[in-house]
């Protein structure tokens, strides 16, 4: 049970925290038109073939957030609020990856941990009309899952959302070999 508790602390944290944090960057003077791809992605209407799968998803290829900006009725509340939902969701699994790996919660722990899931220009992302915060989301679950089914459908997806997310796995298994020294 407390398990479960942790994560829902997590969670509802992170939604209030991002809730907080589009408050700030209003006051400030970050708005809703601050990115340019932002206006681009609520204004673009990008039209799909329905009558072929295939070009479905040709067309569909790197072009995935213009579809789910489509899905979503173009709505500026609708997209920020999965937003920080995937936000949120991706601080869970940060959290649950920590505790599952870490024997002792020391003070380095917390903190990184912390850094990890206050960091602003994630908090940012979440709250804006972009990508990036879907895409990290993807990005962690294809790293710290350990199915490699689930890895490879979450992979294609990340695909969908980026064209050339290929190289952001590159790096990835680089770091991985340099981290791990293997096959070096």
């Amino acid at each position: 049970m407390p398990k479960k508790i942790d994560k829902l602390i997590i969670f509802f944290c992170s939604i209030i925290l991002s809730l907080i944090f589009l408050k700030f960057e209003n006051f400030v003077g970050v708005g809703s038109d601050y990115h340019p791809d932002s206006i681009h992605y609520l204004n673009f209407k990008l039209s799909f073939s329905d009558n072929n799968f295939f070009l479905f998803l040709k067309q569909l290829y790197g072009r995935g957030f213009y579809f789910w900006v489509k899905i979503l009725n173009y709505n500026y509340y609708y997209i920020i609020a999965f937003n920080i939902l995937f936000f949120a969701l991706t601080n869970v699994i940060f959290f649950s990856f920590f505790k599952k790996n870490l024997n002792e919660f020391d003070f380095k722990s917390y903190l990184l941990l912390t850094a990890v899931i206050l960091m602003p220009y994630k908090l940012h992302l979440s709250v804006h009309v972009l990508k990036e915060t879907i895409i990290i989301f993807l990005f962690i679950l294809i790293i710290l899952k350990s199915n490699k089914y689930f890895k490879f459908i979450f992979f294609l997806m990340v695909l969908i959302f980026r064209k050339f997310s290929i190289v952001y796995l590159i790096v990835f298994l680089n770091i991985k070999k340099i981290l791990f020294m293997t096959n070096l």
